[in-house]
């Protein structure tokens, strides 16, 4: 017999152990086939629609709903019928594991992502529902599930899932106990996440006064007059490119020999990727737009994404010698310090890849997109991989700490998602990233922001860190309340209470009594081999 069968612990007294099957009325999964007809509003002939995104361990979620047609419902209602007080259990994907009550009274369809428990008279469904979200429920639940493109639990492992039973009457004290002790811990869990979610909103709020000038106003119009817009600067850069360029390839052509004869030579100067003006909005008179290409370093290597195909894959890796740059290691604003490497020759292959501190990382794959960090000194020698770009920017037009934290903010994501293609996998080639355009500043006052920006986020990381210490701890002692709940730890016991055992052998008895012996066969709840 597999031993993730085999009861967790000796039950308290009184207490016993049995599978999931035996305490439940009917345990089934929704449609296979998603209905291709799904509407966003109810109406008239529509049923509501429910998938495993709006099951939450906080109960149902019914903010994102889909509804569909009556006969489309009546087809899946007809396997899956939910009905008020059924445990409803998330069995495919990233979220399986997460379980709730059903508490509408209202008929619906469900995903076959989603499990409806119909308990029976052995268990309550409150008490259920908090078992299967304690340690011990919940590892016994996501420890079977298999399958490797989705991970699933299919519905024979559920049904021989082992249940705690509890005597009734302390199954009903234990649920009342931890909707009591509960309600408040989770609340506060809630108000952690959500102050977690509002300082991400509130980056992204800096972040979008930043490129549209409002961080640095007052700095701004203080010195209004006396800093070179970069407009201006811009023209003379890029001036002083052409001219640098044009003398380089009058002495490579004299070299050979040749004397131009008029300027038609001029012509073959390289341009770069220009913003295109008619669809960006005004900025502070000040600053002016660029795009990635323009504002890049004069190498040719400066924009540049990773080696694709053969030339790098997960069996190259090593473990030691030059970094390679993963999608993982770029976070927004932060580079995350994942380790993996190449050898010494490998690298010398690839070195038109490379990568370097104080260059920004910027991740093209997903949405939104970009993602950019800098690279820290401590990363030393890399290359970057696919999907993955390395932009080295020139330090007389732009410092990389407001190039990285402009390439975060949602106005230029929102502008750079028109230039996104593919749709199963979503991202930005070379040449949209050559394209994306940047709200520019006056030099100096891009460092005013970037500088503005370093100290406002660093108290929202210490922040963040604070409330996610606390979350960490709210959550730790959530568990050891669950985990003593269902060891019979937290409420007192009554000796007069009916043992769960004798309660499940009467039901035993009263199923094989009321059914023909053909249908003992077919429905009679079956006792697990390792039940007493």
């Amino acid at each position: 017999m597999s031993e993730d069968n085999q009861p967790l612990y000796d039950p308290p007294s009184g207490w016993t152990w049995t599978s999931l099957n035996e305490v439940s009325a009917k345990i089934q999964d929704g449609t296979h086939f998603s209905p291709k007809t799904q509407y966003r509003e109810p109406g008239p002939g529509r049923s509501l629609y429910l998938t495993s995104k709006n099951i939450r361990n906080s109960g149902l979620d019914l903010q994102d709903v889909a509804w569909i047609d009556l006969d489309a419902h009546q087809a899946i209602y007809s396997r899956c019928d939910p009905k008020e007080g059924d445990v409803l259990l998330v069995k495919d994907g990233v979220n399986a594991g997460v379980v709730c009550l059903n508490t509408l009274p209202e008929p619906f369809s469900l995903l076959s992502s989603v499990a409806i428990i119909r308990p029976n008279s052995a268990i309550l469904p409150a008490y259920l529902r908090y078992y299967l979200t304690s340690p011990p429920g919940l590892r016994r639940v996501t420890g079977r599930m298999g399958g490797t493109a989705i991970r699933r639990i299919v519905l024979e492992q559920i049904r021989s899932l082992p249940i705690p039973v509890a005597p009734l009457a302390a199954q009903k004290a234990i649920a009342d106990y931890l909707d009591e002790v509960l309600s408040d811990l989770d609340a506060s869990l809630k108000a952690l996440t959500l102050g977690l979610a509002k300082l991400k909103r509130y980056r992204q709020a800096v972040l979008k006064a930043a490129v549209e000038g409002g961080v640095s106003r007052e700095w701004r119009e203080a010195r209004r007059g006396e800093i070179e817009p970069a407009a201006e600067l811009l023209k003379r850069i890029f001036a002083e490119r052409r001219r640098r360029w044009e003398k380089s390839e009058l002495t490579k052509m004299r070299a050979k020999g040749i004397e131009p004869k008029d300027e038609k030579w001029k012509t073959k100067y390289p341009k770069r990727a220009e913003a295109e003006e008619y669809n960006l909005p005004d900025l502070p008179r000040e600053w002016a737009w660029a795009t990635l290409d323009q504002i890049r370093k004069e190498d040719e290597r400066s924009l540049t994404d990773g080696p694709f195909g053969s030339n790098l894959k997960t069996e190259h890796y090593t473990v030691a010698g030059p970094r390679v740059l993963r999608l993982q290691n770029i976070a927004p604003c932060e580079f995350v310090d994942e380790k993996a490497h190449i050898s010494e020759d490998h690298f010398r292959t690839l070195k038109n890849h490379a990568i370097y501190p104080g260059d920004i990382a910027i991740r093209s794959l997903g949405k939104p997109a970009p993602i950019a960090c800098l690279i820290p000194e401590q990363f030393g020698t890399g290359i970057v991989k696919a999907d993955c770009i390395r932009f080295s920017s020139d330090d007389s037009l732009l410092d990389a700490r407001y190039a990285m934290y402009a390439l975060n903010s949602q106005p230029v994501q929102n502008r750079a998602a028109k230039l996104v293609h593919g749709l199963g996998r979503p991202r930005l080639g070379l040449g949209e990233i050559r394209k994306i355009p940047l709200p520019l500043p006056p030099r100096e006052e891009q460092n005013v922001i970037a500088s503005e920006i370093d100290h406002v986020f660093s108290a929202v990381r210490a922040l963040e860190e604070t409330i996610a210490r606390s979350l960490r701890r709210a959550v730790r002692l959530r568990q050891a309340i669950l985990e003593k709940a269902f060891r019979g730890e937290l409420v007192p016991r009554d000796p007069n209470d009916e043992p769960a055992a004798v309660l499940l052998e009467r039901l035993r008895a009263h199923h094989l009594n009321a059914e023909s012996p053909g249908e003992r066969v077919r429905k009679a709840p079956v006792k697990p081999a390792w039940v007493g």
